[in-house]
């Protein structure tokens, strides 16, 4: 025992040695994280709604000073700016457009649309849509096909109120009626906010952008900052492992030495990161992440020729695992086979402790050891087959 407290020391004075290059990592990862989610928020936050409104191509034909008065609140109702840009023009150009597919939809609204109304004929407002329908326009077709039933509706029981206080002689009570129904029809159509509600979704899921690119950030200094420790993994030199070796202290427990170095100082550094960003999620959380990142990159490094060789290797791997895990893309945009690659790869789990940290999605606590233990043992196997090939 006294022999693998010595140890230990030796190997705590040498990880002290290399602290300013781990300080300096931490640092260079904590900026490129901050980069990458600032980055993110600005491409995937709505800057301007124009850029996704329907462009509705309207022809007028019903020259009236209501109907006039009727587009100019179309135009500025909230229902309709917030979805819609109107585009006022003739039949021929917009015909055009419809052919074109520059709008999504054309509404011509006929001459005497207005006269129609008041005298019962009712010349319906033609309404045609792009062939190249997308989601979008499937919607606003449904919806117009709704409203016209809704339409429907309201003036049958308007006439046949009309038609049975006019058949009964009962018309002195038809204003009072009329006045209900009106009351009772309108509520759905000027109380917008009865029927509908907003709900903000983000191609992150449960969080919301920055939320999701900070959890990234901190997975990813969590697989790279192993790459400033690579000459800590590198393997000891030959005659100071047989005379560890006599001492009664193995290969295997030279390794999980380093591995537990290197967790408690990277999780002191989380813990000085979280007060820098005056972050609230439990650093003891993140030790499994810590502890698999250290076996992945003990392992990839012995695998490796040489150090400079092991950290290409190590960071070509671990930024292919966190791409294809969505640290740099939500995953929503991915085929459904690389969305469960990447939430099966060590990358996935880290990321989703990290949320799980913050207070999101369920504990990835047990994965992670199995991961780091898999990967300890093959760090273990690969050393045999190292030994075996230097006595042949």
């Amino acid at each position: 025992m006294k022999q693998l407290f010595i140890y230990t020391y030796l190997e705590f004075k040498r990880f002290l040695k290399i602290l300013p290059y781990f300080i300096a990592g931490s640092i260079i990862l904590a900026v490129i994280a901050n980069l990458t989610s600032f980055t993110a928020k600005n491409v995937f936050n709505v800057k301007s709604l124009s850029n996704y409104k329907l462009k509705i191509a309207v022809v007028i034909e019903d020259e009236s000073d209501l109907m006039d008065m009727l587009f100019k609140m179309l135009e500025s109702a909230d229902c309709t700016t917030d979805t819609c840009d109107f585009i006022e023009t003739d039949i021929v150009s917009a015909n055009e457009m419809i052919a074109n597919k520059e709008v999504t939809a054309l509404l011509v609204i006929p001459e005497g649309f207005f006269e129609s109304i008041k005298d019962g004929t009712n010349i319906p407002i033609e309404i045609t849509f792009s062939e190249g329908s997308n989601m979008i326009s499937l919607i606003l077709r449904q919806l117009s096909m709704a409203g016209a039933k809704t339409l429907s509706a309201a003036q049958c029981g308007i006439y046949t109120q009309y038609d049975i206080y006019n058949e009964h002689d009962k018309m002195f009570y038809n204003p009072d009626a009329n006045a209900y129904l009106n009351d009772t029809y309108l509520k759905y159509v000027l109380q917008r906010e009865t029927m509908f509600h907003n709900t903000t979704a983000y191609p992150t899921g449960k969080l919301s952008i920055t939320e999701s690119y900070l959890c990234s950030g901190i997975g990813l200094i969590i697989l790279l900052i192993s790459m400033s420790c690579a000459t800590f993994f590198d393997n000891e030199n030959k005659v100071f492992k047989q005379y560890m070796n006599k001492r009664g202290i193995n290969t295997a427990l030279m390794y999980l030495v380093k591995i537990l170095i290197f967790t408690g100082f990277t999780s002191v550094m989380l813990y000085v990161l979280q007060i820098a960003t005056s972050g609230s999620f439990p650093v003891t959380a993140l030790i499994p992440a810590v502890l698999c990142s250290g076996c992945i990159a003990i392992f990839i490094l012995n695998m490796c020729s040489g150090t400079s060789v092991g950290i290409l290797t190590l960071f070509t791997i671990n930024f292919c695992a966190c791409f294809l895990s969505g640290y740099f893309l939500p995953v929503s945009f991915f085929p459904e086979a690389l969305r469960t690659l990447g939430n099966l790869l060590p990358s996935g789990m880290v990321s989703g402790q990290v949320q799980y940290a913050y207070g999101y999605g369920d504990s990835h606590t047990t994965a992670l050891l199995i991961y780091s233990l898999i990967f300890y043992i093959l760090t273990l196997l690969t050393e045999e087959l190292h030994q075996r090939r230097d006595m042949a």
